[in-house]
């Protein structure tokens, strides 16, 4: 039984640093800054970019919204009163999934950024 333990944690870290790696990859790629994830399954990503200079609560549910009804993706934003930050351009984005979901988020947010 332990050595199942092992190998199940051994295969579940390495499949979380590699979503990590895709998914800062694709931040980076499209000059998306991101809070480094320590040993997690999420980035806090600054969509500040995506806010036109508009760095407000209002525009940050704003870019929720239109996470939600253009991408379909659920991305909370900080300031939520989940969060309670005080910085609302920060964005929770999960990477903590099967690569071929993320891979698929990933190119509907690369479809929502052509709008901006």
């Amino acid at each position: 039984e332990r050595e199942w333990v092992d190998a199940f944690l051994k295969e579940s870290d390495k499949r979380r640093r590699e979503n990590c790696k895709l998914a800062t990859d694709f931040f980076d790629k499209h000059h998306i800054p991101y809070l480094p994830p320590k040993g997690t399954v999420f980035i806090w990503v600054d969509f500040s970019p995506l806010l036109n200079g508009k760095i407000t609560k209002k525009a940050s549910i704003g870019l929720y919204w239109k996470f939600l009804d253009r991408a379909k993706l659920v991305i909370p934003e900080a300031s939520t009163s989940l969060f309670r930050s005080d910085e609302p351009q920060y964005f929770r984005f999960i990477f903590g999934m099967r690569r071929d979901v993320l891979e698929v988020i990933l190119l509907r947010l690369e479809k929502l950024f052509a709008d901006f």
